[in-house]
């Protein structure tokens, strides 16, 4: 029995494993700042991950906003050559001011003064090439189901950002690649914003598939 359900174990894992490292990897919103406190009242973010082996050119993709203003949408178009480092970030700030922009946050890649953000109900999507949507994250009483996968995140409360997790159970330093189209059950509420732009460490995020993976088959295996 035990030799069965370790055999059993082996053949899921690499079902499981080949599923992980499957082309399903790609570019996804990893943390979005829009409810800020009043002395950071200028320093919204949109931060990327790239949980790919390689690093992608973004020149030509666009962050689309929901907007509870007349327009109803706005958009942030990527400058020729902008690069995502392989396993890293690239920081977007949906800024009025950045005087507000806090000293020992990363220095933003992009910045757009004149883009305005929802603090709440709201949602953002990225955008390759005409009308490729590559992911989308959408919070609270979000108006367009365009703009949110399956089910939003819940508002979150001031000074507190959504962060997207790094696999089934969060781990810091592996990267944000949790992608299961469900923005409630990919996000959570992170109590103090952590932006990184292309200058911060790269993130493997392998190290949490293969961690949950085997967790999972554990579990359902009864095996310690």
């Amino acid at each position: 029995m035990v030799t069965l359900r370790i055999s059993s174990l082996c053949i899921l894992l690499l079902l499981v494993s080949s599923f992980a490292f499957a082309s399903d990897f790609h570019l996804v919103i990893g943390e979005i700042y829009s409810h800020t406190v009043m002395s950071e009242e200028g320093a919204r973010f949109v931060e990327l991950y790239n949980p790919l082996e390689y690093s992608v050119d973004l020149s030509g993709w666009r962050l689309e906003i929901l907007s509870s203003e007349e327009e109803g949408l706005n958009a942030v178009y990527f400058d020729e050559g902008s690069i995502i480092p392989t396993y890293g970030f690239f920081l977007i700030a949906i800024s009025t001011d950045m005087g507000t922009w806090p000293g020992d946050w990363p220095f933003p890649d992009i910045i757009t003064y004149d883009i305005p953000m929802d603090s709440l109900d709201s949602g953002v999507r990225l955008v390759a090439g005409e009308d490729d949507i590559v992911d989308t994250i959408g919070w609270g009483a979000v108006s367009d189901s365009e703009f949110y996968e399956e089910a939003p995140q819940i508002n979150p409360a001031m000074g507190s950002s959504i962060e997207r997790k790094s696999g089934m159970v969060h781990s810091e330093y592996q990267g944000n690649s949790w992608d299961t189209d469900n923005n409630f059950n990919d996000t959570f509420i992170r109590e103090e914003p952590q932006p990184q732009n292309t200058d911060s460490p790269p993130e493997d995020p392998s190290a949490s598939i293969e961690e949950h993976s085997v967790g999972i088959l554990k579990a359902l295996y009864g095996i310690p």
